[in-house]
């Protein structure tokens, strides 16, 4: 596995996500602010939250490229990486009832909660998508007779 190459990737879509994230007001979204909803944690530090969103975008494509993307019975890149993302949606969605069941959600931030799951999905799908360009399926040699 290339390191170098696996960070990058992670580091790539990550920005493309968060990049979807920032013009999703523009597009009729409402705003997902992952700064500010991981923040709410750390007594509402947005520095943490994005550094917090952009070090979880690292380790979830090490994950990929360790893991997943051997595991996923699908031969276009794209799509592999796509299904991952929806694996990442359910998981990011997990994470997100955890953080409002605890009470770290402000009502503002609760407000127009299913077009934001909706733009959440969106930007999953991106990420992965992303992923799957920069990090390839490695193929079995073939073995010999």
């Amino acid at each position: 596995m290339n390191y170098l190459k696996v960070f990058l990737a992670g580091l790539i879509a990550t920005g493309v996500m968060t990049g979807f994230m920032a013009l999703a007001p523009y597009i009729g979204l409402p705003n997902m602010n992952a700064g500010e909803i991981l923040g709410s944690m750390f007594g509402g530090n947005r520095i943490i939250g994005w550094a917090e969103h952009f070090v979880a975008g690292i380790i979830f494509a090490f994950i990929y490229a360790k893991f997943v993307n051997r595991l996923l019975p699908v031969e276009n890149n794209i799509a592999r990486g796509t299904i991952y993302g929806i694996l990442l949606f359910i998981l990011s969605e997990i994470v997100f009832t955890a953080i409002n069941v605890l009470g770290y959600l402000s009502w503002h931030q609760k407000e127009s909660m299913a077009l934001m799951v909706f733009g959440e999905i969106l930007a999953c799908l991106l990420y992965g998508a992303v992923l799957g360009v920069f990090i390839t399926k490695v193929r079995d040699a073939p073995r010999g007779k």
